[in-house]
């Protein structure tokens, strides 16, 4: 079974299956074992990942939602995925990779070259650029796909985005959070 499976990629390989054994039907016992059927459900069904947004650029909030994100998941193979860290966050960040590498795996890389990886848990941080929508779109995009079971996004304003702006001017963004309220926990801070 591929751990990566949706509900609408499971339909289509059990479709794949179905059409390759009515060509073996001769085979089906053995085909049953080597391509397992992909029933209802058969797909992993992983926890809802969260989303931090934090409306505004403030360090020790986005370092408290990486410790607590951390703490559940200690043990397990982890990748921090991240675009847009100004120095300060990136080297507080890098602190709590060296102080939780004793009990976890922890992988810190940049989103665009993460694109070959993937860990079962990913922490996403993102600083949000209010004029470039598409960056930000296709920055999250490549850092969530790495997350096979657990993702936890967190969502900043960067510091010359926050001082005359608000999360409200970033129309793609709250777009993008309005479409996925089924799909995921999200969390407002200030």
């Amino acid at each position: 079974m591929n751990l990566r499976n949706s509900s609408d990629l499971a339909q289509v390989i059990s479709a794949i299956r179905n059409e390759y054994i009515s060509l073996k039907a001769e085979y089906c016992d053995s085909i049953k074992i080597v391509l397992p059927i992909q029933r209802p459900g058969h797909y992993i069904h992983g926890p809802k990942p969260v989303i931090h947004v934090v409306n505004g650029y403030n360090v020790d909030t986005v370092i408290d939602i990486v410790r607590r994100d951390l703490r559940p998941v200690s043990g397990m193979d982890v990748g921090i995925v991240y675009g847009n860290l100004k120095t300060e966050l990136n080297q507080e960040i890098t602190k709590i990779v060296e102080e939780y590498s004793a009990s976890s795996n922890i992988v810190m890389c940049e989103s665009k070259y993460s694109y070959s990886a993937e860990w079962p848990v990913v922490l996403v941080l993102h600083g949000l650029h209010r004029y470039n929508g598409q960056k930000d779109l296709t920055t999250l995009y490549s850092a969530v796909a790495r997350a096979r079971v657990h993702c936890s996004i967190i969502l900043f304003l960067l510091p010359d985005e926050s001082k005359n702006n608000s999360l409200e001017d970033f129309e793609h963004i709250t777009k993008l959070l309005n479409n996925l309220r089924n799909h995921a926990k999200i969390n407002m801070m200030n």
